[in-house]
């Protein structure tokens, strides 16, 4: 019997089909094209409940007919990817190639279990005897998997290779927008360009904001586990730039969070700093702006040449600071230490340096590296500097008061 989904009718696609399996009731591909429509309204592999309804029409295919192939590779995919299931997945793969005409190929479906599994090395054989066997000539989407596996050995060169082979053998439908996020990934790592312009094409396969974010938001999960921090960056800032077109409502603490951060952490100095410095825009009287454009500024304001490009910045954060002790402790303290020994050593500014101390004390008043420092400071005619402090840790974790920082979209 062919499903559909609950106060709905399912259209006059479904009614064909229907209509299909009433006149021939072994008649399975009407059963799988209604699993397939109603695939393409599921938003994503997260949750499997999603697939209930799809699941139901395959399930209605294999009644008429148990040997239809099909509907068992569409049934291996939901179990692997979204009920994560291996053994049930293993189970229908064998189904699957047991229902179908011999080829190698069939293997594909092992070697997708691998990788779902985390058995990069065991896929990346599978996939180049396929390769082999097929003379360099397997399905396009072979390609594609072995893009992925090569990504997870860390070796982007090769995966790269694999993704540019996929993309000159498949045609526009066996392309998903995901592909262009894979490109991105394996390509374009010394290339923002090539990475932004891949992103682009990966939400305009689909012009429905949900599945757009959805992609986005799978690609920055993946970018963030594997510590491609300026690569999370940029597909959080599409995300952002999305809803801010769209007027899906966007929240100023994102910029931080989602963007400043990973680009900071990343080492995209310049692009952590303008970002923050659009926060500042939004948010002029909160801390975060200021800060985390104070230690991009800092971490490109290097050697024996220092600018101090950073300081209005770190003054504006142990401004602030000192109006809140207990929240911004940690900002303040840096703040107040990195000015202190740039007034010191580069601009022989005691007072200055004096001054910045003095107000870190006020923030925590028994801080020992700010007292080691305003001793120094008081024997400052004996020759002796101040040591630099150090970076920031990589753990930092910025807390923006969403009550402070919620902004609707487009507005300033």
């Amino acid at each position: 019997m062919l499903i559909a989904k609950k106060g709905n009718k399912g259209g006059d696609a479904i009614t064909a089909y229907r209509q299909a399996l009433q006149v021939n009731p072994s008649f399975a591909v009407a059963a799988y094209r209604a699993a397939m429509l109603y695939k393409t309204q599921v938003p994503g592999w997260k949750d499997p409940n999603a697939f209930n309804v799809v699941v139901e029409n395959l399930n209605s295919a294999f009644a008429a007919d148990p040997k239809f192939a099909p509907a068992y590779e569409e049934l291996y995919y939901i179990n692997l990817f979204s009920k994560r299931d291996f053994s049930a997945a293993e189970q229908l793969a064998n189904k699957y190639i047991s229902s179908s005409d011999p080829s190698v190929e069939n293997d594909y479906l092992k070697l997708q279990t691998l990788i779902v599994q985390k058995k990069f090395d065991e896929a990346a054989t599978i996939g180049k005897s396929i390769i082999q066997q097929t003379n360099n000539n397997a399905k396009p989407r072979l390609y594609r998997a072995m893009a992925v596996i090569y990504l997870n050995l860390k070796d982007s060169t090769a995966a790269c290779g694999y993704i540019n082979d996929f993309f000159n053998k498949a045609t526009d439908d066996d392309i998903l927008g995901s592909d262009y996020i894979i490109k991105a990934q394996a390509c374009g790592r010394s290339n923002p360009d090539l990475i932004r312009e891949n992103i682009v094409k990966a939400v305009m396969k689909d012009s429905v904001l949900s599945r757009q974010r959805t992609i986005l938001q799978e690609a920055r999960d993946d970018a963030k586990a594997s510590g491609q921090r300026v690569f999370e960056a940029e597909l959080a800032m599409l995300d952002y730039q999305l809803r801010k077109a769209k007027n899906a409502g966007t929240s100023s603490s994102e910029l931080i969070g989602n963007m400043a951060l990973p680009f900071y952490f990343g080492g995209a100095y310049e692009r952590a700093d303008s970002i923050a410095q659009e926060y500042i825009k939004m948010e002029p009287d909160s801390v975060y702006g200021y800060y985390w454009s104070g230690n991009a500024k800092a971490a490109m304001d290097t050697g024996a040449n220092q600018k101090g490009t950073f300081v209005p910045m770190y003054q504006k954060t142990l401004d602030i600071a000192v109006t809140d002790s207990v929240r911004y402790k940690p900002l303040g303290i840096k703040a107040a230490q990195a000015l202190a020994i740039y007034f010191a050593n580069v601009k022989r500014d005691y007072p200055a340096a004096n001054d910045a101390v003095d107000k870190g004390l006020r923030i925590e008043a028994n801080n020992p590296s700010l007292l080691r420092i305003k001793e120094i400071l008081r024997k400052a005619g004996g020759g002796n500097r101040p040591q630099s402090p150090p970076p920031p840790a990589k753990d930092v974790k910025t807390k923006v008061e969403p009550n402070k920082t919620k902004t609707k979209t487009g507005n300033k």
